[in-house]
């Protein structure tokens, strides 16, 4: 059960992005609320319910926030920059390094992440790869992600709307 939470917690982790007016890339900026009708959670005793995103400057600044099936929260806050530098952080005693870049030919957000933490066998690595659009008129953030672990991988979509 400890692996199930932590792969879904971790597999829905960390980013979005927001830019200017007029640059061209879309404005992830907001508070998205998970599209529960459109989204499978089945199988995931914690999954990303909500997550709130700011820009200031080059950051970017995420609020997730993740629920486990008794509809308790765990939040947790990261800050990154879009240029692909790796970033260290905390969440609930599992060390996490993560990186952003933004992606002009697909119009999206990519984040690589490595969290560590320790399982019935040891010490175990998460690896996510999460991938963030948002739709046509901008209203509903897609997010994309693939984790790998000694036990497996886990691929999945995510549908957020803005609330």
């Amino acid at each position: 059960m400890k692996i199930n939470i932590l792969l879904s917690l971790l597999a829905s982790l960390i980013l979005t992005i927001s830019a200017s007016a007029g640059d061209g890339k879309p404005a992830f900026a907001g508070n998205w609320k998970l599209d529960r009708t459109k989204s499978s959670t089945t199988g995931s005793s914690l999954f990303l319910s909500a997550i709130n995103i700011k820009v200031q400057n080059d950051n970017l600044l995420t609020e997730r926030v993740y629920e486990n099936s008794n509809g308790e929260n765990y939040p947790f806050n990261e800050n990154l920059t879009l240029d692909n530098k790796e970033y260290k952080i905390v969440i609930y005693e599992m060390p996490r390094k993560s990186k952003a870049q933004w992606s002009e030919k697909e119009n999206s957000l990519m984040i690589e992440s490595n969290t560590i933490y320790n399982g019935n066998s040891g010490e175990q690595n998460i690896n996510t790869i999460e991938t963030w659009k948002l739709s046509q008129d901008g209203n509903q953030l897609i997010y994309d992600f693939v984790t790998k672990t000694s036990e497996g991988s886990l691929k999945g979509t995510y549908y957020f709307n803005k609330s």
